[in-house]
């Protein structure tokens, strides 16, 4: 089962690249816009990235140590948002381990008994 899960991610992976990179465009272009649309999506865009793009990773890695000022404001702002996407978010942002947020105790449980 965890092989055919791994085929499943890897086909899906050039979408979520694409996905990723398209969100980080198009925020930075919605970033001077007065509605923080733009800022989502750049967050967006980094959590789809971070997980699939080794180079993103490190440029993540190199800009959470040379702004920590920024992405502590940021991990305050993620506790208004969904809990889902909330959770998402601080993990990206806490972590330097960029595989995914921890997945839930009923998530785990349902994959065990599989």
């Amino acid at each position: 089962m965890s092989d055919e899960r791994a085929e499943q991610r890897d086909l899906w992976q050039p979408f979520r690249l694409a996905g990723g990179w398209l969100l980080l465009i198009a925020g930075l272009t919605f970033l001077p816009m007065p509605v923080p649309a733009g800022l989502v999506m750049i967050l967006g865009g980094a959590a789809l990235l971070v997980n699939d793009s080794r180079t993103f990773r490190r440029l993540f890695t190199g800009l959470k140590q040379r702004f920590p000022r920024f992405f502590a404001a940021l991990h305050k702002k993620a506790a208004r948002l969904p809990p889902r996407m909330a959770r998402r978010i601080r993990h990206l942002l806490e972590s330097d381990d960029h595989r995914g947020p921890p997945r839930s105790r009923s998530t785990t449980a349902r994959h065990q008994e599989n």
